[in-house]
């Protein structure tokens, strides 16, 4: 049973557990890609392991990249960035301590201190120094002050903190540096209202024509078929840049599906920007079954990130196309895959239809696409994305997973699923055209 969910053309790990993406970066053509690791396959303890590539086709395994052996950073080396500072590669991270004794740990009991550590070449990872401390914080932060993006404008180096504020509002803290060590306290960035108890995982990203805030909110309430996840992903747009006075625009979601979280964002040397998620979520009341196996979670698909009118984009990187082999296209009611590793394209679509494929059931009517998965067995349920119009849809499909896009990737939504099957029918209840390719696999080399 071991390799039966093992994706085909995503990233995973070969045993133990995976999570954020961290310290994204390319460096002379190589690129590094870095994650939240640990040995259990239920988590534990967290380490950065590492792969690399040149083209997002043939991967390296090298590794443990950074291990929780600082007294600050002893419970766990946490989520966080790479800033390349002329050629040196310079990493900011969470370091996790947990203290001995009776605490909350959300108020009391725990340590977040920023960490900076150095590479010349991205695979060895030294030099570590604590660069903040909890009383480097504001006195109303609560113990809960993590994931450390940076980025420069203006000569000015600058660092935003994910933040819970004592009386558990969630926030974004702004640092300033000359140096990219010394760090001065800015400025605590809010929403215009309460909108949950902690906001994980910053990113800032900047475009010519619009800037924005990308944050993973926790505590949100479902309402209107917004906020369905147990914690969601998404961003703000910005009325400026982030370190002037700007105002928070309302949120927008940036995935709406099962098992999707922490994305990091970086921008490749040929200057797109690239984002990479975790295939995986949080506190959730349903299971993935690779557990039994010894490895849980998955990379979601590199994606390349776009601005259109005020709005991020998202799409699998151009590279992918390199797996594509057998291309079947039919204008009918169902076309037949002989795998479950396909790319998929559906250019055209009409104001409602209606869906099928590896035992999930979508709709599109009156502005609300729904995608049910309570009969395929995976343990997830229902979900909802509002799109006033679907113009496109393209399904990216693996061993355990979809990825579904909409309107050349205005909207987005990403699963595990685990339904044992070698071949897929996609069924609509219209005549529409289909054009179908199944895919190759991506090539990891294990470690050294």
């Amino acid at each position: 049973m071991k390799e039966m969910y093992k994706l085909k053309y995503h990233l995973e790990p070969a045993s133990g557990w995976m999570n954020d993406p961290n310290g994204l970066v390319e460096k002379d053509g190589v690129y590094h890609i870095y994650y939240q690791y640990a040995y259990e396959a239920e988590g534990g303890l967290k380490y950065w392991k590492q792969f690399t590539t040149k083209d997002f086709l043939h991967y390296q395994d090298e590794g443990i990249a950074l291990s929780p052996d600082h007294p600050h950073d002893k419970s766990g080396a946490y989520s966080g960035c790479c800033f390349n500072d002329h050629g040196l590669l310079r990493y900011y991270y969470t370091g996790n301590v947990k203290l001995p004794g009776d605490y909350d740990f959300i108020n009391a009991g725990r340590e977040h201190n920023v960490m900076m550590v150095e590479s010349q070449d991205g695979l060895v990872l030294d030099h570590k120094e604590v660069l903040l401390y909890n009383k480097d914080y504001p006195s109303n932060m609560s113990c809960h002050v993590r994931d450390p993006y940076v980025y420069v404008n203006d000569g000015m180096y600058y660092m935003v903190l994910g933040a819970r504020t004592l009386d558990s509002h969630g926030c974004v803290m702004l640092y300033t540096s000359k140096d990219l060590k010394k760090w001065d306290y800015m400025k605590t960035v809010n929403y215009h209202k309460p909108f949950g108890y902690m906001w994980e995982c910053p990113n800032y990203l900047s475009f010519e024509n619009k800037k924005f805030l990308f944050c993973c909110p926790q505590g949100l309430e479902s309402h209107d078929y917004d906020y369905e996840a147990i914690y969601q992903n998404g961003y703000f747009p910005l009325s400026t840049d982030l370190e002037k006075d700007c105002k928070l625009e309302d949120f927008i979601e940036f995935d709406h599906g099962f098992d999707i979280y922490a994305q990091q964002f970086f921008k490749d040397e040929n200057g797109r920007i690239v984002m990479a998620g975790w295939m995986g979520l949080p506190d959730i009341d349903y299971t993935n079954p690779t557990v039994e196996d010894g490895y849980q979670h998955a990379f979601t698909l590199f994606r390349e990130i776009t601005e259109h009118e005020g709005r991020l984009y998202q799409y699998p990187i151009e590279e992918y196309k390199s797996l594509r082999e057998d291309k079947k296209e039919i204008h009918g009611t169902s076309l037949e895959m002989n795998t479950s590793c396909f790319e998929c394209h559906l250019p055209k679509l009409p104001q409602s239809f209606k869906l099928h494929l590896r035992g999930v059931d979508m709709e599109y009517e009156d502005g609300l696409f729904t995608i049910d998965m309570k009969m395929n067995g995976s343990g997830r349920g229902e979900k909802h994305i509002k799109i006033p119009e679907i113009y496109n849809m393209t399904i990216f499909s693996d061993t355990s997973s979809l990825e579904l896009f909409f309107n050349d990737g205005a909207y987005a939504f990403t699963t595990r699923i685990y339904d044992k099957s070698d071949n897929v029918e996609i069924v609509c209840n219209e005549d529409i055209d289909i054009t179908a390719y199944s895919m190759k696999n991506i090539t990891v080399e294990p470690v050294k």
